[in-house]
């Protein structure tokens, strides 16, 4: 009997037993070629234990399913693996088994110029692994091209009518590891026995990785190139290990669709915040308009009553022309914001309003609108700088909106200082469009709250509503323009107007509605 081995830590130590073992017993029956043979025999399965550890470990790491099948491929095909010449993994997709990757050399040339790479060298598997990794596409071009082209009715739910015995279908719908031959071609359909003639194989493994009652994929294994013959050892062996690559095939297609679950999940959390952020934003709009009309109601009849004294004044006689130009203006600004109310009432109200706009000089009006901020200025060190074109800038825009637009910005731009400082207004005329920058030195935009401050109700001052640069982007949208907070290295704070330096029209108009 041979002893016990419970120390034995490498194949030295076993081939040294084994010799004493020879030396001790008798030495008559006992030849060197058998015990070289048993040497042999201990020294592979001690290395396919060792790959079926090192892939197992391999398996129960976060890999996704193209890992795992390259993992299971190379466990089968590799020298410190199983050592078959070839494997192809099959996936079950629509009642088919379908070729997904193959593994392995496709003439005895490759073959020998991949063993002769590898000669002297004994790479692990997971160093074979981050190998084809870092090659990138199929480790075998040839040999993937001939997975592609395997296709096999696979139906699960129907038991096998053909009567056959044996086969790669049998096998599959069986559950169990078979060697199927061409000796067994009697038994085999005509798309099997297609199959063997696209290998070019007379044997071929056939390993259903099953999980309970459901065939997570098929690994075929064949040695085409070096016509060694499968054994059933190879067969209990890939038996073994067939159990493994199951779970973690099955494990990866479980982790693949709890991701994509997750994944619908965050998007359906995404849509609903931003639904809740629409019915938000609808609910602020509703209460301002509500606001509007109130506000409105309040302010027209003393703001007709201003008008009317301003007007009555103009008629006196011996008025300075300084004197005279004010009131024109405050008469002006009267007018505007009458408008503006008649404007503000009726898209409350859901009235349609002036279809097109009229040309105006926007150079003219942006000055006027400058000079009575200058005019009431308060703000001891604060000054207004104006840049525009000497000539006239004709635009055909509504240019309440604009003057409204521009005269928010200002007083926001003044609220800005403490002390004193720069605001510069910039008139810049580019290709299809009209801008108006309005930049100050003030306190600035916090990074945090620069996407909040267009939303309605939103407001940093202790006084404020939160309204004026909702209504205002409103109302420059509406009229077929746009307003923006800009970054700038010059400024602390920069808003710029937008405004189309042709007609817009209806459907541009249209769009520009849907986007408040």
């Amino acid at each position: 009997m041979i002893p016990e081995v419970q120390d034995c830590k490498s194949l030295l130590d076993l081939e040294t037993v084994l010799f004493e073992f020879a030396r001790d017993g008798d030495k008559r029956t006992v030849d060197s070629a058998g015990l070289d043979q048993l040497v042999d025999a201990y020294r592979k399965d001690l290395q396919q234990l060792s790959s079926m550890r090192e892939i197992i470990d391999l398996f129960f790491q976060s890999m996704g399913i193209d890992e795992v099948i390259t993992s299971t491929l190379v466990a089968v095909t590799a020298g410190q693996g199983f050592g078959f010449n070839r494997a192809f993994f099959l996936e079950v997709r629509d009642n088919t088994l379908h070729g997904r990757l193959g593994i392995g050399p496709s003439d005895t040339e490759e073959a020998h110029r991949i063993w002769d790479r590898i000669s002297g060298t004994t790479p692990s598997l997971r160093e074979m692994l981050e190998q084809l990794s870092n090659a990138g596409g199929p480790p075998d071009r040839v040999t993937q091209e001939i997975a592609l082209t395997i296709e096999l009715p696979f139906d699960p739910s129907q038991e096998d009518t053909s009567g056959a015995t044996v086969g790669i279908i049998k096998s599959c719908l069986e559950g169990k590891p078979a060697l199927i031959t061409l000796e067994d071609r009697g038994a085999l359909s005509e798309l099997e026995l297609r199959l063997f003639g696209v290998l070019g194989s007379d044997a071929v493994a056939v390993v259903p990785l099953k999980v309970q009652d459901r065939l997570a994929g098929v690994i075929l294994a064949d040695n085409h190139i070096t016509c060694k013959p499968i054994t059933h050892a190879d067969i209990d062996l890939l038996r073994t290990f067939s159990g493994y690559a199951a779970i973690a095939v099955e494990r990866s297609h479980l982790h693949g669709e709890l991701k994509g679950k997750i994944e619908e999940l965050r998007d359906a959390n995404r849509e609903l915040q931003e639904n809740q952020r629409r019915l938000l934003r609808s609910e602020k709009l509703s209460a301002l308009g509500e606001m509007s009309a109130y506000v409105s109601h309040e302010i027209r009849n003393p703001l007709v009553a201003v008008g009317g004294l301003a007007r009555s004044l103009l008629g006196e006689k011996g008025m300075s022309s300084d004197s005279q130009e004010l009131l024109e203006i405050i008469a002006s600004e009267v007018e505007r914001l009458e408008r503006f109310l008649d404007e503000t009432l009726s898209n409350v109200r859901g009235e349609p309003q002036q279809t097109s706009p009229t040309s105006v000089d926007l150079v003219r009006e942006v000055n006027d609108v400058v000079r009575v901020f200058r005019e009431g200025l308060h703000r001891p060190g604060v000054e207004i700088m104006l840049g525009a074109p000497d000539v006239p800038i004709m635009v055909p825009v509504f240019i309440d909106p604009v003057r409204g637009a521009l005269s928010n910005l200002l007083k926001n731009a003044l609220d800005s200082f403490d002390s004193g400082g720069v605001i510069s207004v910039q008139i810049v005329v580019k290709k299809g469009w009209v801008e108006i920058d309005v930049g100050d030195t003030g306190a600035g935009v916090a990074e945090e709250i620069r996407d909040l401050i267009f939303e309605p109700f939103f407001t940093t001052k202790n006084d404020g509503t939160g309204v004026g640069l909702a209504i205002t982007r409103s109302n420059i949208r509406r009229i077929g323009g746009d307003i923006s907070l800009e970054k700038s290295d010059k400024f602390s704070t920069l808003f710029r107007i937008r405004l189309p330096a042709r007609q817009t029209t209806e459907n541009e108009a249209s769009h520009a509605r849907e986007q408040e």
